[in-house]
């Protein structure tokens, strides 16, 4: 007997702990049946706020067959949250996501401009505003650049100090590329490093410029080979450069032709391509071009 007394106690202390934990809705008292959690009813107060005290559900709770529950959120530790990508600056990264676009960037410009650029997204065009030139850029310093190229404006000229050259460029960049390729100074060297055509031997190749490292696994090793495909009916030209596409399409099936003419008196030769032309010059009239200066050279006053 004393034992069944006991039992009683402890279940009616059970109750009335389990009536001061929860919420009385406004409107009346809860039946008796009425289970816990239930959603018309009364509130578990460590989901709703403060315990005896009267609420209504809010919008940001989502309530769900069998008692309500909030929205999960990221585990937070410390300044840190849970899933969210950051660089090594600790800064959030976002992903653009137009187009199944991979570009992820941790600042708002960034983004801004990435957007503009590859996707055509609130572009805002900066033009030149010389006379007769219709020239626009999605960046201000493009069209600073195209000024100083097209029309003179604000140039600030940078000489080759070696001796004897007189070289000179608007573009700092095009400076430091005209003394590594024609001085040898600052020379950095790219490799190619890929198996080379006899067994066990690696490619020597090597180049001072990373794109012609680049263009020459395109070639030799078909490594990152873009296809670009003739789409004209039957044919099945391919090429590794859209140039030789074009070109392609201007011999086979004159597509934007643009046609060279020979300007000796009485002749009427005409070439789809300028080194055609050339030869034609050579060998039928005995004229010879004048070589043109290889890149960045010793040319006086190249404007670049």
């Amino acid at each position: 007997m004393a034992l069944a007394l006991l039992l009683d106690a402890a279940e009616l202390q059970t109750q009335a702990t389990d009536e001061q934990n929860c919420i009385k809705p406004s409107g009346g008292e809860a039946p008796d049946n009425l289970a816990l959690g239930d959603p018309t009813g009364w509130l578990p107060s460590s989901n709703y706020g403060t315990r005896g005290g009267d609420r209504e559900l809010d919008k940001s709770d989502h309530v769900e067959e069998g008692g309500p529950t909030t929205t999960a959120q990221p585990k937070k530790i410390g300044n840190w949250i849970e899933g969210v990508e950051r660089n090594k600056h600790g800064k959030i990264v976002r992903t653009c996501g137009i187009d199944n676009c991979t570009f992820k960037a941790a600042y708002t410009t960034q983004m801004r401009n990435h957007k503009a650029s590859k996707h055509n997204i609130d572009v805002r065009w900066y033009r030149c505003q010389e006379d007769g030139c219709d020239y626009k850029a999605k960046y201000a310093g493009h069209v600073k650049r195209h000024k100083q190229s097209a029309h003179n404006i604000n140039v600030v000229w940078h000489h080759c100090k070696e001796d004897d050259c007189e070289y000179r460029a608007k573009d700092a960049g095009n400076l430091k590329k005209h003394k590594q390729l024609v001085h040898d100074i600052n020379v950095r060297w790219y490799y190619c490093g890929e198996p080379g055509t006899k067994k066990g031997t690696i490619c020597d190749f090597k180049s001072k410029q990373a794109g012609h490292i680049k263009r020459h696994k395109q070639y030799v090793h078909d490594i990152d080979v873009q296809w670009h495909y003739c789409l004209v009916d039957g044919c099945e030209y391919k090429a590794k450069l859209p140039r030789n596409l074009k070109r392609h399409k201007q011999d086979r099936h004159n597509i934007d032709v643009k046609w060279r003419f020979c300007d000796v008196e009485g002749c009427e030769y005409k070439a789809k391509q300028p080194g055609n032309l050339k030869q034609h010059k050579e060998r039928i009239h005995n004229i010879v071009a004048e070589a043109r200066p290889p890149p960045h050279s010793n040319q006086k006053n190249l404007t670049n």
